[in-house]
């Protein structure tokens, strides 16, 4: 009997009333489901802060442990080399002890133990703090693995190379600080005479001498067992360990050890360093409450949905049930033992689906108009026949604030807002529905004669024989604000509220094309150049926040109408012309403001901002070459180290042209033949006779001339053409010295070689040695025709493979020169590293043996050694007979330069020296 009653309940559980409860579940699962998830990731993302935090403090407190021994080892060297320390270990001087060994010194130099010995490791004198015999304690730190194999090194080392040691040494519970220092004379002059051993009690002294600058709390642990039984340790107390084997979290705290290794590298105790978790409980703490709070906001949305939802649907239902019996007259139709609305109207449609062609017609028009409404429970829906409205739903009367007899029997227009409205209109209508356009915007009429934006979806059909449309109506006033918002949004930058780059370029640009007197603007270019290194070196929050620091300050002094960013730490002010000397002014504050570091979330910041003025008077044909004189000038501004506001004029104005047109046409340049190799021949020192040539790199531009490769070479390395450009030179370079000796004198036994400048990565480039190979077999090269000049940077890098290198192009019969020794990192000891057949002496050594006598010293003895090691020496840039004399006297085997000849190109040089 209960059974039955149960059963006869849920009969009158309807379909709307399961349809809307299901629904205001799933609304309530999805708000919670989210809201935890939200949860997760926020605490996730606060533990990731803490991790970094706590690291961020063991590294602190590991970096002032570190410092103490450094700073420790530096100072002990002022004791080790004073006279008086040495004269204790060499002379036994009784009185030392008495005049330096007593506890103020122990303070003034922040030690707790020092002692001496002698070069046999032999106790001289000591004094330690708290320490009874400091014999027994320096011996016993004699005995530590580290102290003990150092000291045993140093027996195998020459006096000159003894060094000290450093680091920590644990004795028994205890860690110290320990340096030991080789003893000598004051002047260095005399032989090495012991160690000098210096100490600080580092369990003593950290962490409470730090306290001040510690961000967390540490200790150091010297229970090693504790550190080995570290999992035991975590399982008893409870701790989460993490991916991080060296972080360790609690409910309430942090945890990171950090091992602490002595001098031989063994691990003697652990920096341990703790932290609460602030910011985790409070967010924890947040989120519970937020749980609650939005629970009970959900419980109360859902039980109103359910209720608003469970009305309007039974109400449609049954208002159509009412419809389709009343289309009945028979009594034949069983409806009992139906528990819903939607099996009681399938019974009725199955029943007028048996009847008779007139009821099979009125059943299609039924079954479309319950289609219909069965798909409006979110829509307004209107019904259409013969451009007349026949029928509407209650979202539709609510939408607009109409009575149902208000529309019903009206003509479509009706709800037009403008009988104008083209789209709107019922002839519109029909024309874009021939056309297959069904879904469409227009304004709409509401009840109170307001303007109601709306999309309508229309689908035609037939009903008694007549053109039948059923219209949807969807309100979309708010997407329409929303998207007038969005459009002025688009001309902002969101991370400073200033004008974007599209904006900003839109309004330049018709500076620029304006040939009215009111479109003469002056604008200024701001760049702050270490944005980025802040970016990279501090992090999004701190960058965006001196980002916003920037910002704000331009929007107060120039407004927000005449203030944009164009790029990451580009920014742009402009003025109407006739206000140029006020913006020049408050250019020059903001720099000024900015010439010193500014503190911005703890950190003191030089943003690098530099300003160039530009004047309307100046001319530019678009944006682009706006923006490259603006670049332009700041590389001139670094260059020239100019503070405050740069003007732009006419000279720097063609200078950034002719660098534009340089970086555009250089590619081509290349591949054209533009860029070729003129030559200034080598002549034999002393008989002057012209014994090769060396290939230098010229740039013929069709409209800026000659370019000087102090310009264009340095832009190649910038682009990445510099192989290229050195294959290019390269291969002239060959052709022309196999043309030379082929026109030269047959019976003439001067064999002429061609030296050929070689870059960094030129010389590392994958395919030289291939490359040699081709153009040696091509222009049938002699052994030591070929030369090529290196640049000392090349030898900055791995000696062996360098080396390797360097063998791997001599073996093809090429000879290697090292051009303008002494100007750069190398040293003597280069020439016996390397397998270098020609020393080139640079033209700064040449320019002063007149007047220098030092340079004189230094050119002599560079051409005697090199000929000892069987080099040949060429003298660059010898311009005078002076020089000419001087170097022939210390017997220089080739000279280059003026005094001889200029460089020239390769139809010059081949009709001067092709005999």
């Amino acid at each position: 009997m209960r059974s039955l009653n149960k059963s006869s309940r849920l009969r009158f559980v309807t379909l709307h009333t399961k349809t809307a409860f299901l629904f205001a579940v799933g609304l309530a699962s999805i708000i919670f489901s989210s809201l935890f998830l939200t949860r997760y990731f926020f605490l996730y993302s606060l533990n990731e802060l803490e991790n970094i935090e706590i690291h961020r403090a063991s590294s602190q407190a590991y970096a002032v442990i570190d410092s103490l021994s450094v700073r420790q080892e530096e100072a002990s060297h002022d004791w080790a080399y004073w006279t008086e320390t040495y004269d204790l270990l060499t002379q036994s001087d009784t009185g030392f002890e008495e005049r330096n060994l007593y506890m103020e010194s122990l303070d003034s130099l922040g030690l707790d133990f020092m002692s001496f010995i002698n070069s046999q490791h032999e106790y001289v004198a000591g004094l330690g703090r708290d320490i009874e015999d400091p014999n027994a304690f320096t011996q016993t730190l004699l005995k530590d693995k580290g102290v003990a194999q150092h000291l045993n090194k140093m027996k195998r080392v020459l006096d000159s190379g003894k060094s000290g040691t450093y680091g920590l040494i644990r004795e028994g519970d205890d860690i110290w600080v320990v340096s030991v220092t080789p003893v000598r004379n004051g002047t260095s002059e005399a032989e090495f005479a012991g160690w000098m051993l210096w100490g600080q009690h580092l369990t003593d002294r950290f962490p409470s001498d730090f306290v001040g600058i510690l961000t967390a709390q540490n200790s150091i642990i010297t229970d090693l067992d504790e550190t080995k039984h570290l999992d035991e340790h975590i399982h008893e107390e409870g701790i989460d360990e993490h991916d991080d084997i060296d972080v360790f979290h609690t409910d309430s705290e942090l945890y990171h050890y950090t091992s602490l290794t002595n001098i031989y590298g063994e691990e003697i105790a652990v920096l341990k360093s703790r932290e609460p978790r602030t910011y985790y409980q409070k967010g924890e703490s947040v989120f519970y409450y937020l749980i609650i709070a939005i629970g009970v906001v959900t419980t109360l949305v859902s039980i109103v949905i359910f209720i608003l939802f469970r009305n309007n649907v039974g109400k449609r239902f049954s208002y159509f049930e009412q419809d389709i019996k009343a289309l009945i007259s028979s009594d034949e139709v069983n409806l009992e033992g139906h528990r819903d609305e939607f099996e009681r109207i399938t019974t009725l449609v199955q029943f007028l689906a048996n009847n008779s062609s007139k009821t099979e017609g009125k059943l299609k028009d039924t079954l479309q108009k319950f289609e219909a409404l069965y798909h409006s429970q979110t829509l307004g829906m209107v019904l259409v026949v013969d451009q007349m409205i026949v029928d509407v739903n209650q979202t539709l009367l609510d939408l607009l604030g109409y009575q149902r007899s208000d529309l019903v029997g009206q003509h479509v227009e009706t709800l037009c807002a403008h009988s104008s409205d083209s789209i709107c209109s019922a002839e519109q209508l029909f024309i874009n529905l021939s056309q297959g356009l069904r879904q469409f915007e227009a304004g709409l009429n509401n009840g109170y004669g307001e303007t109601v934006h709306c999309v309508i979806e229309a689908t035609q059909f037939e009903q008694d024989d007549k053109m039948a449309v059923m219209l949807s109506i969807k309100d979309i006033s708010e997407q329409k604000q929303q998207a007038v918002l969005i459009d002025s949004l688009t001309h902002r930058d969101s991370a400073t509220g200033l004008l974007n780059r599209p904006t900003v370029i839109n309004l330049i640009k018709g500076f620029f094309q304006g040939s009215d007197q009111e479109q003469n603007y002056s604008i200024v270019y701001f760049n702050a150049s270490r944005l980025k290194e802040i970016d990279e070196v501090y992090g999004h929050l701190v960058h965006d926040s001196v980002l916003k620091h920037l910002a704000d300050n331009l929007l107060i002094r120039f407004g927000d109408e005449f203030t944009g960013r164009i790029s990451e730490n580009e920014f742009l002010v402009w003025c109407v012309e006739k206000d140029y000397r006020q913006l020049e002014r408050m250019a020059n504050r903001l720099l000024e403001s900015y010439s010193s570091k500014i503190s911005v979330s703890g950190f003191e910041f030089d943003i690098g901002l530099k300003a160039v003025f530009v004047r309307s008077s100046s001319s530019f044909a678009n944006f682009e070459d706006f923006s490259y004189v603006g670049l332009y000038a700041l590389t001139e501004i670094k260059s020239t180290g100019k503070r405050g506001l740069v003007t732009v004029d006419e000279s720097l104005i063609k200078r950034s042209q002719e660098s534009l047109a340089l970086n555009r046409d250089i590619m081509k340049a290349l591949k054209s033949g533009e860029i070729v190799a003129h030559y200034q021949p080598i002549v034999h020192a002393s008989t002057g006779q012209v014994v090769g040539f060396e290939a230098l790199a010229r740039w013929r531009h069709p409209t800026l001339g000659m370019v000087s490769p102090g310009l264009f070479v340095p832009l190649a390395e910038q682009r990445r053409l510099i192989v290229e450009l050195g294959e290019v030179i390269l291969e002239q370079a060959c052709e022309f010295i196999s043309d030379i000796q082929q026109k030269s004198d047959s019976s003439s036994q001067n064999r002429m070689s061609i030296h050929v400048n070689l870059s960094t990565p030129h010389f590392h480039h994958k395919s030289l040695v291939e490359t040699l190979v081709n153009l040696i077999e091509k222009y049938q090269l002699l052994p030591g025709q070929l030369v090529l000049e290196l640049t000392e940077s090349i030898l900055l890098g791995a000696e062996d493979e360098i080396v390797e290198r360097m063998e791997a192009i001599k073996s093809l019969g090429v000879q290697l020169a090292l051009d303008d020794f002494g100007t750069g990192y190398s040293s003597f000891s280069s020439l016996c590293n390397f397998p270098l057949d020609i020393i080139k002496l640079d033209k700064s050594y040449i320019d002063n043996l007149d007047v220098n006598d030092k340079a004189k010293t230094l050119v002599r003895n560079i051409i005697h050694m090199s000929q000892e090691l069987g080099m040949t020496t060429v003298a660059e840039g010898v311009e005078t007979a002076s020089q000419l004399r001087k170097l022939n006297v210390w017997n220089v085997d080739e000279i280059q330069g003026y005094y001889f000849f200029k460089p020239m190109d390769k139809h010059q040089a081949l009709e001067k020296f092709a005999k």
